[in-house]
């Protein structure tokens, strides 16, 4: 992991997310870059004309930001000073997609955080009607880190796959690479309509048991076709350290990131939850 983009707006449930992250990726070198953007609705004409005269405009929008962001790092610095993590801040003064595209494009970003807790969460104030067009824009994962997480030492992994989903969509290398240092086991659950097809994924397996050579990996099927309640029924009978998933155009980002069913899961999420783009 060489690059993670860590979405802040300096609130507890920022710092929660990024060291969940940071402790997945604990003996790795890995550029931390921290992006704070400025809404630009959020400042009138009022407090251009209040800034000092020799103020640059950058300065007048994001002073205050670049303040908090230097001190976030500064924090990090001391917190992690053993470590082989190095931090960046940027700070930015647009519309957020493009925003994150131009950061995940510039730096070339692995992992995108963000930290999240309920309706009125970091990631509804960055994201709002968006989160669909971002999942869908960029090509880096999404982590997202619900501040009320549980369970933080549990080394269950789960996955989940929709009905048109399997494990040859999965970036397995990636999951390898985030999760290796805190994975103990690996809960594969597939949704399927036939019950007569169970054994068809079996044959799919043999790759990802043998990354994790060392950690045992169990496969079931549930028969149904609502993917989001399948998906909390399993969430709720076992403790995990995170719940990876796949969004793709046709079988998941159009059926289950659409509408309210993206805000109940994250809403409803006491996990951090792993959004995936398919591997092809």
């Amino acid at each position: 992991m060489d690059n993670l983009l860590v979405l802040t707006d300096f609130t507890p449930k920022s710092d929660h997310a990024i060291q969940f992250a940071l402790s997945l990726l604990q003996n790795q070198s890995c550029t931390v870059h921290l992006l704070s953007i400025q809404k630009v609705w959020e400042y009138t004409t009022d407090d251009l004309i209040a800034a000092k005269p020799q103020a640059a405009l950058d300065d007048s929008i994001l002073g205050d930001n670049k303040s908090k962001l230097s001190a976030a790092v500064e924090r990090l610095e001391k917190r992690y000073k053993n470590s082989s993590f190095h931090f960046e801040p940027h700070v930015d003064y647009d519309v957020f997609t493009a925003s994150i595209n131009q950061a995940v494009h510039t730096f070339d970003i692995d992992l995108i955080v963000v930290g999240s807790d309920g309706p009125s969460d970091v990631l509804e104030y960055f994201l709002g009607s968006h989160a669909l067009r971002v999942i869908r824009r960029t090509q880096s994962p999404v982590l997202v880190v619900p501040y009320t997480s549980i369970n933080k030492d549990s080394g269950n992994l789960l996955i989940t796959l929709d009905l048109q989903q399997h494990v040859a969509q999965l970036n397995l290398l990636f999951i390898y690479d985030l999760f290796a240092a805190k994975v103990k086991s690996i809960q594969l659950v597939k949704l399927i309509e036939d019950t007569a097809k169970e054994g068809l994924e079996q044959s799919q397996l043999t790759r990802l048991r043998t990354l994790f050579e060392d950690c045992p990996v169990s496969f079931k099927t549930l028969e149904g076709s609502d993917w989001f309640a399948s998906s909390q029924v399993v969430v709720q009978l076992e403790s995990y350290l995170a719940h990876i998933i796949i969004a793709h155009e046709q079988s998941f980002v159009k059926r289950i990131f659409s509408g309210s069913n993206l805000s109940r899961m994250l809403q409803e999420s006491r996990i951090p939850l792993l959004v995936l783009q398919h591997a092809d």
